[in-house]
């Protein structure tokens, strides 16, 4: 890459924010609150990047207004259950105390929530939670519009269009971060007294729906596992990556709404009419996620189907509220597709399907939201939707700004590593035979949807992993014409490394977490591990697993690795 090698930008900052999505943007805003320089790095563009570049039509908050379910505690009690993987401190510190003040801060920036005719807000109760926590956005469509303003006015430099592939470190000390212009490929070199990862919670193009289309998915296909594979290769703690959901779409249609539907009072319903999400959980079509990928999987498994969501005996006024506000928030084209299809939701059930899966996992951090092993890192303990994000991405940033008070000096970045990343694009770029990125992650998703997708067994996933060792050569192949398709290759390659990961969490967890079981082994999470994270960790060349207490509240004591 002669090019490239010879327009090398080098950039020096106190923070370094990798991700500019929500938690990326409060991240910023929270280390800019501290007084610290910030540096806020995306492949994308700042007012449409991360999984609320297309907007967002639900907020999740308690808002303390006197029932127990929305009180701190019961937030508290609720994120801290063993399928969330984080303690109840780190709940309480990242989320409960804040979320608050994030719907305060929303509204100052410009975001509007409906409200009732007494001013109180319009809540709606839905997947799974103890009480009306919903708060739904006047103006959700353009709220990354709403975030990147606010980002540029707290005085954050923003590099929009850089894909980062690799942190450096010194030691235990993360010192920076190397990356690459996808457009005119510019190299990159950050150097930062705390790092901040926010680049995304989900990933999840390793799968995908009926549309057989790996960008029409529910969560945010620009998510490759990035943010775990570069804290992994530099050797923090990563956890949770056996975590693993779905969720029900509209057949054919890549965006699920089903947090729409379900709080606004619709049902599911099989091929027979009849509503069957009660048969399931108590709280029938109000239950979370992962209750209803197994309820569909045995109605589909019985025969049951299609399967259907019935508004039809939603007043006309939560049937327009429905189809005009929510639903397009979605996606845009929401309306367009009901149209095509010839449905009016009012008078007719809509098809779903049971949709893509999505991995998630984080950095394993302390109460600071600072890597428990590598100093200068930071994280979100915990996120799986916008409000977690939020309130998880600004106590990152606040702890990460915190952290360099004193620090004078920034850390050096070892040339020799600079080089090697140097020469692994090149070769990409000059192989002149090999496979294309699209063919070498389409391998990644066949081998990931047969071994690892709603049904598993331990024997399918030690399989899956034998051939993601034979991708693990063949990755040397893959050839690139351009920066933009450097982009794809190096998320592909990330891709792959984020799969490994994560079926040797489940491997190691086995019991079910999230939608899944595994065939050959008991339904339920074994006791001894129940309150225990799946660690991974890289040391030197090798892989280390570990189980470490959930519960067990961390102080700020770096463990050894």
């Amino acid at each position: 890459m002669e090019e490239a090698a010879t327009n090398e930008i080098r950039m020096e900052t106190d923070v370094l924010v990798l991700g500019a999505g929500a938690a990326g943007c409060l991240a910023a805003y929270g280390a800019r609150e501290q007084g610290a320089r910030v540096i806020i790095v995306d492949k994308g563009a700042l007012v449409s990047c991360g999984c609320t570049g297309a907007g967002q039509d639900h907020f999740g908050a308690h808002l303390n207004t006197g029932p127990e379910w929305d009180a701190d505690e019961a937030a508290t009690t609720y994120y801290s259950r063993p399928g969330w993987g984080v303690s109840p401190t780190l709940v309480e510190k990242t989320f409960s105390k804040i979320v608050g003040s994030m719907v305060k801060l929303m509204e100052d920036w410009g975001v509007e929530f409906y409200k009732k005719p007494d001013g109180n807000y319009w809540r709606c109760q839905a997947l799974g939670q103890p009480g009306p926590w919903w708060l739904m956005m006047k103006n959700g469509r353009y709220l990354k519009r709403i975030l990147a303003k606010g980002v540029r006015e707290s005085g954050t430099e923003v590099v929009e269009q850089v894909m980062v592939t690799k942190l450096f470190k010194e030691g235990d000390k993360v010192t920076g971060a190397f990356g690459f212009n996808r457009r005119n490929g510019d190299i990159h070199i950050f150097k930062a007294k705390a790092v901040v990862l926010a680049m995304g919670a989900h990933q999840s193009r390793f799968s995908t729906n009926s549309t057989r289309n790996p960008f029409n998915i529910w969560q945010n296909p620009s998510n490759t596992g990035t943010q775990i594979v570069v804290a992994y290769d530099v050797g923090a703690k990563v956890k949770n990556l056996e975590w693993c959901t779905s969720t029900t779409l509209p057949k054919g249609f890549g965006a699920p709404a089903m947090c729409a539907f379900g709080g606004m009072g619709s049902s599911m319903r099989n091929a027979l009419g009849d509503r069957f999400m009660e048969k399931y959980h108590e709280l029938g079509d109000k239950a979370p996620r992962a209750f209803h990928i197994r309820a569909e999987g045995q109605e589909i498994a019985e025969g049951r189907i299609p399967l259907f969501v019935d508004s039809t005996a939603l007043s006309i006024e939560d049937q327009e509220h429905l189809k005009h506000n929510l639903l397009t928030v979605d996606k845009h084209t929401f309306k367009d597709y009901l149209e095509q299809r010839g449905i009016d939701i009012g008078s007719k059930p809509l098809e779903v399907e049971t949709g893509e899966t999505s991995g998630g996992g984080n950095l394993h951090v302390n109460e600071n939201c600072e890597s428990v092993n590598m100093r200068g890192l930071f994280g979100l303990p915990f996120s799986g939707m916008l409000s977690t994000a939020l309130c998880g991405g600004y106590a990152a940033g606040t702890g990460a700004g915190q952290s360099i008070k004193g620090a004078k000096e920034l850390g050096d970045i070892d040339p020799v590593l600079v080089r090697e990343e140097k020469g692994k694009l090149k070769a990409h770029l000059e192989r002149d035979e090999g496979y294309s990125p699209e063919e070498f992650e389409d391998m990644i998703r066949q081998i990931m949807e047969h071994y690892m997708g709603h049904k598993r067994s331990l024997t399918g996933l030690n399989i899956a992993l034998e051939k993601f060792e034979m991708l693990e050569e063949a990755k040397q192949k893959i050839k690139t014409v351009d920066y933009h398709e450097m982009t794809r290759a190096q998320e592909t390659i990330h891709l792959l490394r984020y799969c490994q990961l994560m079926i040797r969490s489940v491997i190691e967890r086995k019991g079910m977490r999230g939608f899944y079981n595994l065939v050959d082994y008991p339904p339920k999470l074994d006791p001894e591990l129940r309150d225990k994270y799946v660690v991974l960790s890289r040391v030197g060349d090798a892989q280390k697993v570990t189980f470490e207490p959930q519960r067990q509240e961390d102080k700020g004591v770096h463990d050894a690795a």
